[in-house]
């Protein structure tokens, strides 16, 4: 875990799980922003500063989540993140401005120039998701699952994916690590009017079950996440010795 010393933008401490090597650095956490703070409206981009330098001194441009609940719709988008020296360096993205609820979601992974050719990590077996009520069914499509020692990387697209409106929805998923724990978006299809991005709806994956509230009213007929999908680096908790690290 690390902690930030200051940011630019009235949000301080923020603290990300982090996996730092020479090859790959993950982090893996969530903030909310005022987008209604003075230093977040006079920033161009949003700076996180941390007490130590990162392995990877200047990495390649990768992507963070920003994700805007209004009432019981959820968006969300992409922005540009990447790391240089001891900062976190985040595209400032206004769309949801003074809309929302607006989080940011790191679930991303960071390599330097010359290291993205290096990493190989291993593919899991198979993967499967039931829910816990036969009616609402999720259906996979393709899936990617790396799995190294102390981080991986995890991809999911499904065919259907069936909830109930304004409830939390469970569901079972086998054959990602045990000690996997993160909150991450499920991206569709479709948009919601008048609110930017993609519908999506912000998960969250843990002892093997992956649960989010359904968009709608308690008691309305069962919905769709329409091809939805995920995609997220995270940090394992588990301790390995450093030869097995990546």
């Amino acid at each position: 875990m690390i902690t930030s010393i200051s940011t630019n933008f009235g949000v301080n401490p923020i603290s990300f799980k982090c996996y730092d090597s020479a090859k790959i650095v993950v982090l893996q956490g969530m903030f909310t922003l005022d987008t209604a703070n003075e230093e977040y409206l006079a920033a161009e981009q949003l700076e996180i500063t941390f007490p130590d330098q990162f392995s990877i001194p200047a990495s390649k441009p990768t992507t963070a989540f920003l994700v805007c609940q209004k009432d019981d719709l959820q968006s969300g988008t992409i922005i540009k993140a990447q790391i240089q020296g001891n900062k976190l360096i985040l595209e400032k993205l206004s769309i949801y401005d003074g809309i929302g609820t607006v989080k940011v979601v790191l679930a991303s992974g960071f390599v330097g120039e010359a290291n993205e050719a290096q990493l190989s990590p291993t593919p899991s077996g198979k993967i499967t998701i039931s829910g816990k009520d036969y009616t609402f069914y999720a259906t996979i499509a393709q899936y990617a699952n790396c799995i190294q020692d102390r981080w991986g990387m995890f991809f999911l697209q499904m065919s259907s994916w069936a909830y109930a409106p304004g409830v939390e929805n469970e569901y079972s998923i086998k054959g990602i690590p045990a000690d996997l724990s993160i909150d991450a978006p499920i991206f569709t299809s479709r948009v919601n009017s008048n609110l930017d991005g993609s519908e999506c709806a912000l998960a969250h994956l843990e002892n093997g079950k992956i649960t989010f509230t359904g968009k709608g009213q308690e008691g309305e007929s069962k919905k769709y996440l329409y091809r939805g999908f995920m995609k997220f680096f995270y940090v394992r908790e588990q301790e390995v010795s450093d030869e097995n690290q990546a």
